[in-house]
């Protein structure tokens, strides 16, 4: 199922309604409170699921070259699967996807 509404309404929800997969683009950074935004989010994504987040540069550019380098290996593996693996991979190293793919 798919459902659209705002992020903070997810908090009325019973906490045992989780999903296998989380997707918030271009959303948190523009909340009153982007960090409870992201724990509200993953809360909800069941064991094993996924969190997807793409959160626009600030302006600093700190990351740029780096994450530059994680895209282009992302964009350049084949399978779904190789993918899902790299974001596990990438998740695991750093304790949260960061890849804006």
């Amino acid at each position: 199922h798919t459902h659209q509404m705002t992020l903070f309404d997810l908090e009325k929800w019973p906490s045992s309604r989780q999903y296998d997969m989380v997707v918030a683009w271009g959303v948190i950074m523009h909340t009153h409170d982007p960090r409870q935004a992201f724990h509200i989010l993953a809360e909800r994504v069941n064991k094993g699921g996924g969190l997807l987040l793409q959160i626009y540069d600030t302006g600093t550019g700190a990351a740029f070259h780096h994450l530059r380098s994680l895209r282009k290996a992302y964009r350049e593996l084949k399978t779904f699967e190789e993918r899902i693996a790299m974001i596990q991979l990438v998740h695991d190293a750093v304790g949260f996807d960061v890849l804006d793919l």
